[in-house]
C-alpha cells in the first residue's frame, strides 16, 4: 500500500506536468515558452523514471512463470509445487509464497508469484536453470486439463511447450527488454555480433 500510494502521487504529478506542457504548447511559440516546455519535459522524464523505479522495487519479491497451461478450477500454488518437484528445486516450501495467481484471464497468461521475503524469492529464482528441459507435457495432470481447453488449444498443447521462470518486470522494463532483444537479433542477423541470450538481473539496494 505504501508503494502504491507513492506511485499514485507520482502519477498525479505527471498528469499536472503533462497538462502544463500541452497548454503551453498550444498557446505559445516563443523561445521563452520553448524553454519552459523543455523544462517540463525534463521534469516529466524524471518523474516517469522515478515511477518506473518505484514500481520495479515494489516487485522485488515477485517472479513470473510462463508456459503453464490454465486448467479448470486450478490452484496456482499446487501448479508451482508440481513444477518445483519436477525441476528438483531445493530450499523451497509452499509456505514461502504469499500469493500466486494469473496475471490476466487469458489462457496463456503467466502466473505471478509473491514471496514473503526477498531471500526466498532469490533462492527460487536462482534455480531457474533447473527448468531448462522442463515442458508442459511433463506436468502431472496435464492430460486432465485438456477437458477445459478448446480443440485448437488442445492441438497447441500436443507440442512440447517450454516453461520459463522470469523476473517480474514493469511494463516499461519489459518493453526495454523486448527492444534490446530485437536489436540484438538484428545485429546477429547481420553477423556483427553473436549473442545467444539476453536476460535481466534486477538488483535492489
Amino acid at each position: 500500500e505504501v508503494y502504491q500510494k507513492q506511485i499514485n502521487e507520482i502519477n498525479n504529478r505527471l498528469n499536472d506536468l503533462e497538462q502544463s506542457q500541452n497548454f503551453i504548447s498550444s498557446q505559445y511559440e516563443s523561445n521563452k515558452d520553448n524553454d519552459r516546455i523543455d523544462d517540463i519535459e525534463n521534469r516529466l522524464n524524471i518523474e516517469m523514471k522515478s515511477r518506473n523505479e518505484l514500481a520495479q522495487y515494489s516487485r522485488r519479491n515477485m517472479v513470473e512463470i510462463s508456459g503453464i497451461p490454465r486448467s479448470q478450477d486450478e490452484n496456482c500454488v499446487e501448479q508451482i509445487n508440481k513444477l518445483t518437484k519436477l525441476a528438483n528445486f531445493t530450499h523451497y516450501d509452499p509456505t514461502q509464497i504469499d500469493v500466486a495467481h494469473r496475471i490476466s484471464n487469458k489462457d496463456n497468461s503467466p502466473i505471478i508469484i509473491l514471496f514473503h521475503s526477498r531471500t526466498d524469492r532469490e533462492n527460487f529464482y536462482k534455480q531457474r536453470r533447473n527448468m531448462k528441459y522442463i515442458h508442459t507435457r511433463q506436468l502431472p495432470g496435464e492430460s486432465r486439463s485438456k477437458d477445459y481447453a478448446s480443440e485448437d488449444e488442445q492441438l497447441s498443447r500436443s507440442a512440447k511447450t517450454k516453461i520459463f521462470l522470469n523476473e517480474s518486470l514493469t511494463p516499461d522494463n519489459k518493453e526495454l527488454l523486448a527492444q534490446v532483444r530485437f536489436h540484438i537479433k538484428e545485429l546477429n542477423d547481420k553477423k556483427r555480433i553473436r549473442y545467444k541470450f539476453v536476460w535481466t538481473m534486477v538488483k535492489f539496494e
